[in-house]
């Protein structure tokens, strides 16, 4: 597999697992925020910003790699793409409007735009996600997309299900919702089956490369039982497990898609930068995203360790 590729989508999985865990936090905004409030706050105000660093630092990493893929790319989702631009800019506008409310109504209704926001967000980027996977209402001749066929496909839906029932898994573990945890380990090994069926019934390709690199289907079914395990103990550290599970799980599937592209009506080699700049991307690419792992790594530790965590409090009643 091509190393260039590898790292793009390593980019890409470490963006998909915070903003996974993100849209487990918008789902419990939605419905519990009062009682879930300080620890809510505690988790979003420090993380919200690396989430958009992440993904501007995959964009530019994916110009980099893919110089005559992104033109075309941006052709095709140019509509929810910028549907998607409105509610991160939505998403970010209320977080910060909250943040300044001393009026906690007012800080309560502006949450949960940034919820509905969040949630509208991961719609359009998961559509986008698994059309570039399967190819479902895009028009390669034409360079456009159906957002009516690329949202509505079956695929697409098994995907957004699965990705919310594993979002709330990690939020309700992470947040210890303990009248959510039971019900959330049976939607995490829903999440699975779900996924592993869609894949087998509408990118049957993925689904037979899954298979044939056993060994690491096995670690990461491993890590999701040791994470349920846990999470039967009632300890938040089940969800710190989810998300390295989550993380390797992302990653064995870009591995199991390459080298395809949009059903394997093309190929991600064919688009791939020139030898002769290619290993300065991938030079600049290790170089910077260890540097903005290590910023991350210095942040959870000021935030969620070096600070005495409010995570541990009673729920508010």
């Amino acid at each position: 597999m091509n190393g260039l590729y590898t790292i793009n989508y390593l980019i890409f999985s470490a963006f998909l697992t915070l903003f996974l865990v993100e849209l487990g936090v918008a789902i419990t905004v939605l419905f519990s925020y009062e009682k879930y409030r300080e620890k809510l706050k505690r988790y979003v105000n420090p993380i919200w910003e690396v989430n958009g660093t992440f993904i501007i630092f995959y964009l530019v990493n994916f110009e980099a790699t893919y110089p005559k893929l992104l033109p075309i790319i941006g052709e095709i989702y140019l509509v929810p793409a910028f549907l998607a631009f409105f509610f991160f800019i939505l998403r970010n506008s209320f977080l910060a409007y909250s943040g300044y409310q001393g009026d906690k109504a007012k800080e309560h209704k502006y949450m949960k735009i940034y919820s509905i926001s969040t949630i509208m967000i991961a719609l359009f980027a998961i559509s986008i996600l698994t059309s570039s996977v399967t190819g479902a209402g895009i028009d390669l001749t034409n360079n456009t997309a159906s957002l009516v066929g690329m949202i509505a496909r079956p695929f697409n839906i098994a995907v957004i299900i699965s990705a919310i029932l594993i979002a709330t898994f990690i939020a309700s573990n992470y947040f210890e919702i303990n009248e959510l945890r039971r019900y959330s380990i049976l939607g995490v090994l829903a999440a699975v089956l779900i996924i592993l069926g869609a894949l087998y019934i509408y990118a049957n390709w993925i689904f037979i490369n899954i298979l044939a690199n056993p060994e690491l289907l096995i670690v990461s079914l491993i890590l999701l039982l040791l994470a349920i395990l846990i999470s039967l103990k009632n300890d938040r550290r089940a969800a710190h497990i989810a998300m390295v599970w989550l993380l390797l799980s992302i990653n064995i599937f870009g591995a199991a898609q390459y080298p395809y592209l949009f059903g394997g009506s093309t190929e991600f080699t064919q688009y791939l930068t020139n030898s002769s700049t290619g290993y300065y991307v991938l030079l600049i690419s290790v170089v910077c995203g260890s540097a903005l792992v290590l910023a991350i790594a210095l942040l959870v530790y000021i935030n969620y360790i070096k600070k005495p965590s409010p995570l541990n409090e009673a729920p508010r009643s």
